[in-house]
């Protein structure tokens, strides 16, 4: 990922722990110090985050190719806040609430959303598994995609983020609710998923 050279000033971005908790570094208070190129250490988180911020666009159910923009555009949002000066706690929820208005402001053009990956049929049938496995496998999916049919759109992304890998702090701060409403909708959700899939 490439980033716009300002004046060929060199900053350091330093990672400050969140002294609420035992956060690991990406999670902790960005500064700017004298030092280190600023490009270069948002290309470091970049390659720490991308993945899972990616994943998670995907489920906005925009093509491949426009999550991708968004990602990038998400971390290009994180180099110019930080490039005028702006302290932004939490850096990795901070990453997901500007991916997730992007990607609403996206699907309002498009109105269109699904929450489960919409090419992970053809990447279940591109297994290589026998006809009988498919089939399994395909009314398996269809019955999962039913079930989180289900579920209220804060459940849904609640749980998206989960499965990005982010705590549930980090998910109140990403969507702005409150902790203890996160767990509340991971655990209804999480509860009318396996009712829906044990029927």
């Amino acid at each position: 990922m490439r980033f716009p050279d300002r004046s060929g000033v060199q900053l350091r971005l330093q990672t400050v722990p969140d002294e609420r908790s035992s956060a690991e570094p990406q999670a902790g208070s960005v500064r700017l110090v004298a030092g280190v190129n600023l490009r270069s250490q948002v290309e470091r988180i970049y390659e720490e985050t991308r993945t899972d911020l990616h994943l998670y666009l995907l489920c906005f159910r925009l093509p491949a190719s426009q999550a991708e923009d968004l990602t990038q555009e998400a971390f290009v949002c994180l180099y110019r806040a930080l490039s005028k000066g702006q302290e932004i706690l939490a850096v990795r929820p901070w990453l997901f609430r500007v991916a997730r208005n992007l990607a609403l402001k996206a699907r309002a053009r498009e109105s269109a959303f699904l929450a489960i990956d919409p090419d992970l049929d053809r990447t279940i049938q591109a297994g290589g598994k026998n006809p009988e496995e498919s089939l399994i496998e395909r009314q398996r999916m269809s019955r999962l995609n039913e079930a989180v049919a289900l579920l209220s759109p804060q459940q849904k992304e609640c749980l998206h983020l989960r499965a990005a890998g982010l705590r549930y702090r980090e998910i109140a701060e990403a969507i702005g609710i409150s902790s203890s409403t996160v767990s509340e909708f991971l655990r209804r959700g999480l509860c009318k998923l396996r009712r829906a899939l044990n029927e």
